[in-house]
């Protein structure tokens, strides 16, 4: 079974320009290290209208039922990408680690 982490951002890391918080290189880094997968909606975020990632923040920080959407939709993509999913075309063999 592999781990990832969802990393979710701030409404003020993405508007009114999308920005890097300052600590995101160094977690991202120390993840790397230990092999941990990071499934990024700052990433996928800074990439949206303005208007769409807006409508993702009902305040500077909690989630709305949208980007909740959006979030399921980035990891189901991250997923498919790793091929976890059986939807995705992922092979139904048992994990070794529950043998």
């Amino acid at each position: 079974m592999q781990l990832f982490v969802l990393y979710t951002c701030d409404r003020a890391d993405l508007l009114p320009v999308p920005n890097q918080p300052k600590f995101k290189s160094l977690f991202f880094d120390r993840l790397k290290v230990l092999k941990i997968g990071v499934i990024d909606t700052h990433a996928a975020w800074s990439k949206m209208p303005k208007k769409r990632v807006e409508s993702y923040f009902r305040d500077g920080v909690h989630p709305t039922a949208p980007a909740y959407e959006s979030i399921a939709d980035v990891m189901f993509q991250r997923l498919c990408t790793q091929k976890k999913l059986v939807a995705c075309g992922a092979v139904n063999t048992p994990d070794k680690n529950l043998l």
